[in-house]
């Protein structure tokens, strides 16, 4: 089949080289319906609604190196892994998608847990049922380029299974770096998979830092089955690389009773756009999806949320914060979904943004889709500047402007970092905020 989704990129080469005569006939069957839905589909452009404030063309015009191609390389040859503090976390990474059993630390693990690698899972039979009856179940492919496209290359990453009434301690972080090897920017397609039985606790953290070559491409995807009873929550870091271009997504299916926090940190690139979609699955299920984004320069950041309240009686709450500055500009496209029988539903939605330059631009559209009639709703959005009278507050008591720009923007973000669980990764997340904080307000007063 050819597919013209690009007149730069042999997507379909790709995809020939994940071919594995050992994979299980799910997963080629899986890859090949993505594969020719992606055909259908076509890359993403401004014409269509999910993207009319975002222009693709840094992605669909650009020419990348497929990570596939490039040999597995020992961690000495690769970016080093951003060091998150001396607390005790379970470590794995992903390297141009694949996992580098060299970079991962997984302590003994409490009864039925795993984490490792997708492939070696698959060859384990007590495991690949159930990889089998999740992997490309929750995420929404069907409908979108850039996740059947992932889909389609699957040939490696990270799978986080936590059985039935345990609790990880521990936060598990996974890393990703871009390979290096070949000539040009590199293309990498990592997937996740988290499976969070019936009353298990977890805490999953994607930090992307050392994955943000300038002009690489990052198009993750994680998929979360958050069963009966389970409390998940999820944070993603993104650091401030001039250049990087990054499309992300984050699926997740929700039980009854349980608890899925996913809190986005998006601190600039190139063209970053970030897609998170939960489902409620069971009745009495709550969710917080939150996000805080800075941008500066030609910085472009976008946010796109469903909350699909499928059945009665859950709830569901949304905080977005952006602090924009220079030529920047941020999208924030945030739907709540209310289903004709999910009565008594309760959702409530927020979208706050902070301009420090003139050219700083956003574009927010929180959204409301009601078929019932029981139910409360309520989402708003502000756009504002620094208060004058705060500054000067700070400026009379000796406090240089830099460092009062810089103390203001940082308490506007703190609100959605601070609902970060764990104590250390709370405090590690604000550490690399403050000082995203401090270089903005230097560029804004030099």
């Amino acid at each position: 089949m050819s597919v013209a989704v690009s007149q730069t990129n042999d997507w379909a080469a790709a995809y020939a080289r994940r071919d594995s005569k050992t994979a299980p006939a799910w997963l080629t069957a899986l890859r090949r319906e993505a594969w020719e839905r992606f055909g259908l589909l076509g890359m993403p452009h401004v014409r269509l609604e999910d993207w009319r404030f975002t222009n693709p063309a840094p992605i669909t015009q650009a020419v990348f190196v497929d990570a596939g191609a490039i040999a597995p390389q020992t961690a000495s040859g690769l970016p080093a892994i951003p060091a998150f503090g001396s607390w005790d976390r379970i470590e794995v990474a992903l390297v141009g998608g694949r996992y580098d059993a060299s970079l991962a630390h997984v302590p003994a693990l409490p009864g039925g847990a795993w984490v490792g690698g997708l492939a070696s899972a698959l060859a384990n039979p007590v495991l690949a049922d159930g990889i089998a009856r999740t992997l490309g179940r929750i995420a929404q492919w069907q409908e979108r380029a850039f996740v059947a496209l992932n889909t389609a290359l699957i040939e490696d990453g990270v799978l986080i299974h936590v059985a039935p009434g345990v609790t990880l301690e521990t936060v598990v972080r996974v890393s990703y770096a871009a390979p290096r090897g070949g000539e040009g920017p590199v293309a990498s397609h990592p997937r996740v998979l988290v499976i969070a039985d019936r009353g298990s606790r977890v805490v999953v953290v994607e930090d992307f830092r050392a994955s943000q070559a300038a002009g690489d491409l990052v198009n993750p995807v994680i998929e979360f089955d958050v069963r009966e009873g389970a409390t998940v929550e999820h944070v993603s870091l993104l650091g401030d690389v001039p250049g990087s271009l990054h499309t992300g997504a984050a699926f997740a299916r929700i039980g009854a009773g349980a608890r899925f926090a996913s809190r986005s940190i998006a601190l600039g690139g190139r063209l970053t756009r970030r897609d998170v979609h939960v489902t409620f699955a069971g009745e009495g299920a709550e969710i917080d999806l939150d996000g805080l984004y800075v941008c500066a320069g030609d910085d472009l950041v976008d946010h796109h949320t469903v909350a699909d309240h499928a059945v009665p009686r859950c709830t569901s709450r949304e905080l977005f914060k952006g602090v924009l500055a220079g030529r920047s500009r941020a999208v924030f496209n945030g739907a709540v979904i209310i289903r004709p029988d999910a009565q008594q539903s309760d959702a409530r939605q927020q979208n706050q943004n902070l301009l420090l330059s003139e050219d700083a631009m956003i574009n927010t559209k929180p959204e409301l889709q009601i078929f019932a009639d029981d139910v409360k709703c309520a989402h708003g959005a502000t756009v504002g500047q620094l208060d004058d009278d705060a500054l000067f507050y700070l400026r009379a008591r000796g406090i240089d402007p830099q460092a009062a720009r810089a103390m203001l923007t940082h308490a506007f973000a703190r609100s959605v970092v601070d609902r970060v669980s764990p104590p250390a990764l709370r405090a590690e997340i604000d550490a690399v905020v403050e000082a995203r904080m401090e270089s903005l307000a230097a560029g804004a007063t030099s």
